[in-house]
């Protein structure tokens, strides 16, 4: 039974690599497409960290609290209607609500200082965001994205000896915007 359960958790820290996996493209693809549609680098760091949010971890601003105080105390019927509710809802959660309130504020903020007040989380240090790297010849750009994604299933030990994985992940687009744009940043 200890070894289906440690190769259980091991096949479902490699599910959460790969869904990591997967958001990074996704924020490096977010992050590609506002700089080809003329976007300044700040705009394009703000779009991409916002699209790796699902790598983030929790939420450390604003505070949000959530009431789990029926959690203890609820019966196994209430505990299903309660999660069967909250399925079929839309936000599918109170956070979501916070976050999903946050984020024009977040891309309209116009310093770097404004921004951990607006939204932020506990492992968007962990994340690299580079600049684009704009291939004037070939009419391409390039966004690469990276984090030091930590583990935190128990046993991770066994299978990897570090805390954390370094994963990466890149987004190639055609670059449009200098055919229309002018860009002002020099």
């Amino acid at each position: 039974m200890g070894v289906m359960c440690l190769i259980f958790l091991g096949l479902f820290q490699l599910s959460q690599l790969f869904a990591a996996k997967e958001i990074l493209q996704y924020s490096a693809s977010r992050g590609a497409r506002a700089r080809t549609v003329g976007f300044n680098n700040f705009m394009v760091w703000k779009t991409a960290r916002l699209g790796s949010i699902a790598n983030a971890g929790l939420m450390t601003s604003p505070g949000f609290v959530h009431d789990s105080s029926s959690w203890g105390i609820a019966t196994p019927a209430q505990l299903w209607n309660s999660w069967f509710r909250a399925m079929r809802e839309t936000p599918a959660s109170e956070q979501f609500a916070v976050e999903n309130s946050r984020m024009p504020l977040y891309l309209g903020a116009q310093w770097a200082g404004e921004l951990d007040p607006i939204l932020d989380y506990k492992d968007w240090d962990t994340l690299n965001i580079d600049s684009p790297v704009e291939n004037d010849f070939a009419s391409m750009l390039t966004m690469k994205v990276s984090q030091k994604f930590p583990l935190r299933l128990p046993l991770h030990g066994a299978f990897y000896a570090d805390d954390s994985v370094d994963l990466e992940a890149k987004a190639t687009l055609e670059n449009n915007y200098p055919l229309y744009l002018i860009d002002l940043e020099l």
